[in-house]
Order: C-alpha cells, then structure tokens, then sequence
C-alpha cells in the first residue's frame, strides 16, 4: 500500500508540473527518498539522485541501496507509522539546499542529504551518509 501511495504521488506530482504548477520543493524530494528508501524501492529512490550522486556509490544505484540499507528497509516496512516521525531540517540557499534527517532508522541512516535545483527542478546530489560509506 504505501509503495502505491508514493508512486501514486510521484505520478501527481509530475502532473501538476505538466500542467503548469509548481515543481516539487526541495522538502517533497527529500521526503519521497526517504519513503522510497524505507518502501526497499530503490528505482523510485535511485531515480530521484542526479548523475553525479548515482555516480558517486560506484556501482549500479539499485545494487548499492540494496546492499547497504536492507535492514533499516525491512524495519520500517514491519512499522510504516515510523515514517511520520521523520525530521527534515531544511536549509536553502539559492538553488541549493541541504536536508539534515532524523527521527526514524532510514533518516538517520541517510543522516543528511545536499539537492540542487536544475532547470527548475530540484534533485538530490548526494543519497546519504551510509550510502556513500558503505559504496566505497
């Protein structure tokens, strides 16, 4: 249910931008990696980090979330209320930003992440603390 439910915002939410809303903010990215990562979905997770994030796990993106976070993923799917404990303590400047996370075992797992806006959207250029230890 909940991985239908974030796929199903995802899919409004590139609606809305299609037809001329607003794009999702900096905080609607970072919220939906985090139920991404916590749902085990990583292509939904994987597809929210640019280039240069996927490029920095040194190995296939979805392999990598795999090996690194299968624990924290089966955790919260045994408890999904945990994902309404998550905190995300946003800071922007320009069009960059930096989400410091806390409150459930995937946020703190992810620790903190950096985004940046590009072409008037906003993706993620680094997937986390854990993610980038345990790919090198």
């Amino acid at each position: 249910m909940r991985r239908a439910l974030g796929a199903a915002i995802l899919a409004l939410a590139v609606l809305a931008a299609a037809c001329g809303s607003t794009a999702p903010t900096a905080y609607n990215v970072v919220d939906s990696y985090i139920a991404a990562i916590g749902e085990g979905n990583w292509s939904n997770a994987c597809g929210l980090l640019d280039h240069g994030a996927r490029a920095s796990l040194h190995g296939p993106c979805q392999k990598v979330f795999a090996r690194c976070l299968p624990n924290q993923a089966a955790a919260l799917a045994r408890d999904q209320t945990q994902q309404l404990y998550a905190n995300i303590d946003l800071t922007t400047t320009g069009n960059t930003a930096v989400a410091v996370l806390s409150g459930t075992a995937v946020a703190r797992t992810v620790r903190s992440v950096t985004l940046a806006e590009q072409g008037g959207n906003w993706h993620l250029t680094s997937p986390g603390a854990k993610l980038q230890r345990c790919a090198r």
